[in-house]
């Protein structure tokens, strides 16, 4: 699923506070790991809910592109139940 209106732009060593607050949750793939994309982050209440027309009090989860350094929206924990 793509969400264009959902953008975290922490790189993964900003978003360590976020974790530390408890306003981030972070993960491995596991077996869906590529080389491009190895990590996960859900946020709890992130703007981007509201605007999609969630939950806010769901959490939006990213994936993280190891090339391009970049987050990309991957989907709401609702859906992907990683939390």
């Amino acid at each position: 699923l793509e969400y264009p209106q959902c953008k975290a732009q922490h790189t993964w060593q900003s978003s360590r506070p976020l974790q530390v607050d408890g306003k981030a949750e972070t993960g491995g793939l596991g077996g869906l790991t590529t080389c491009e994309f190895e990590v996960w982050m859900c946020m709890k209440g992130h703007a981007c809910l509201a605007a999609v027309g969630a939950s806010t009090l769901d959490y939006m989860c990213y994936v993280y592109n190891e090339i391009q350094h970049t987050w990309r929206a991957w989907g709401f924990d609702s859906e992907l139940r990683i939390l």
